[in-house]
């Protein structure tokens, strides 16, 4: 089903405010049904104790994110024995390790666990989901700390981490009173905020391309007032816009660009960036300013085409439902939020699906850095008309790498962006992308780029 903008714009609002609760509700989160067209995927979980309570929860998470899930739900196998007997877009490995305490020390159960993970990858070409450790004991410690590191590495395998969510969560986490009646020791909240995990990020995270900036409003958005009527001392920055804010730069750090999208006057929020030093937004985590009378549809269109990147790749941010629909109407790829409250933009920052990386490269890190470089280049280009003197006069140096497996990674992360120049456009997800390389008659070259301006790094894949 198709909407309208403003449709579309009310249906997104009434799912955020459930969705991106800081208290989420097991009852609402059910009532929820999409009126816009999702994609199937099918899921197959692995475990040991109960799943099935996360996974009406996880449905509207992934609905949020347009994807439709079907699930398959093995048996309670302490062994991980794997039936994988029909494909998967996503593998979930939901282990409670607490049941192998007695019987397997820490060394011993990360061996056997890591074993299993191998064998499941061999299995099936689908990304894998690994619950890791809810604990704090040293043995927890240890064990995540392994995982983690094996992980980072690995192609297609991410880890749901259970322990984070066990240390915001604190004792709520457990309910072991009621785990002969549920199958699990989780309590109802820790099942709600790992479906949140597991449905917001890590699912859409592996299946969809990733947000890459956001283009932010900035009245009534970042700060509580309207700068063209309350002035730069008028607006006021609450303590949920200061955590807003300090999200964002967070964002920013680990390597979204930030767009500023706003109906003002140029000088009035230059001024106001200057003038108020208790922003933790400061002018530089921005790489592009569209600020002025034009609509922000075509702002935003400017931004892309600025920063090299697609204009699905945004995601914008505004307390206007109004500027919402008219974006969505015009620019029905771009996604939006609606920022009413600081509160609770906040928190859907913190779950939106495809904004927070898997992994974050130094790639992603330097990407905002290297805008300066490429206005440089764009000023040579002006002024030299010949292609080939163009590229002499950069000094440009390729160098070629063949069969840089440790790149594995970060190549598969090229081969899906949406803005590449892609010859067969395949978008390979990533355990199909290690089974085609593993493939004996098959290669793999990198290409990487520098000039007098400094490096661009990994251009190419073959």
């Amino acid at each position: 089903m198709s909407l309208s903008g403003a449709s579309f714009v009310e249906s997104h609002i009434s799912w955020q405010r459930v969705l991106f609760s800081e208290d989420l509700n097991r009852l609402d989160l059910l009532k929820l049904a999409p009126d816009w067209d999702c994609e199937s995927i099918s899921v197959r979980v692995h475990r040991n104790h109960n799943f099935e309570t996360l996974v009406g929860p996880a449905n509207a998470f992934l609905a949020y994110a347009q994807l439709c899930p079907s699930w398959t739900i093995g048996e309670y196998d302490d062994s991980l024995s794997f039936n994988v007997n029909e494909g998967a877009d996503v593998e979930i490995v939901w282990i409670d390790f607490f049941r192998y305490q007695k019987s397997l020390g820490p060394d011993e159960l990360f061996d056997w666990f890591q074993d299993r993970l191998q064998t499941l990858r061999q299995n099936s070409s689908a990304p894998i989901i690994a619950a890791n450790w809810a604990g704090s004991s040293p043995a927890a410690e240890r064990f995540n700390s392994r995982l983690n590191e094996e992980t980072s590495a690995a192609v297609g395998i991410v880890v749901s981490d259970q322990e984070t969510i066990r240390s915001r969560v604190g004792d709520g986490y457990w309910d072991c009173a009621r785990s002969h009646l549920t199958g699990t020791r989780l309590s109802d909240r820790a099942c709600l905020e790992s479906a949140k995990h597991i449905g917001s990020q890590l699912i859409p995270g592996l299946l969809r391309p990733g947000i890459k900036a956001v283009a932010v409003d900035l009245d009534n958005t970042l700060y509580r007032g309207v700068l063209a009527e309350d002035g730069i001392r008028g607006v006021t920055l609450t303590a949920g816009h200061r955590r807003l804010q300090e999200q964002l730069t967070t964002l920013q750090s680990k390597g979204l660009l930030l767009v500023c999208l706003s109906r003002n006057e140029p000088v009035d929020v230059e001024r106001l960036f200057a003038e108020r030093p208790d922003f933790p937004l400061k002018a530089t985590h921005f790489s592009d300013w569209r600020v002025g009378w034009n609509s922000k549809a075509q702002g935003l269109r400017g931004a892309a085409q600025k920063l090299g990147i697609s204009v699905d790749a945004f995601l914008f941010l505004d307390d206007n439902t109004g500027e919402l629909a008219t974006m969505a109407a015009e620019l029905p790829q771009v996604r939006s939020l609606y920022s009413g409250s600081a509160r609770e933009t906040t928190c859907a920052l913190r779950y939106y699906p495809c904004l927070t990386p898997q992994r974050v490269s130094s790639t992603d890190t330097v990407r905002a850095s290297d805008l300066k470089a490429n206005e440089e280049r764009q000023s040579l280009a002006n002024q030299v008309s010949d292609p080939s003197e163009y590229l002499r006069a950069l000094g440009v140096s390729l160098t070629f790498y063949m069969s840089p497996r440790e790149q594995l990674q970060r190549l598969h992360e090229m081969s899906r962006k949406t803005n590449q120049f892609n010859l067969n456009g395949k978008r390979w997800i990533e355990g199909a992308w290690r089974r085609h390389l593993n493939q004996p008659d098959s290669f793999l070259m990198l290409v990487s780029y520098q000039d007098k301006y400094g490096p661009l790094g990994k251009i190419a894949v073959l």
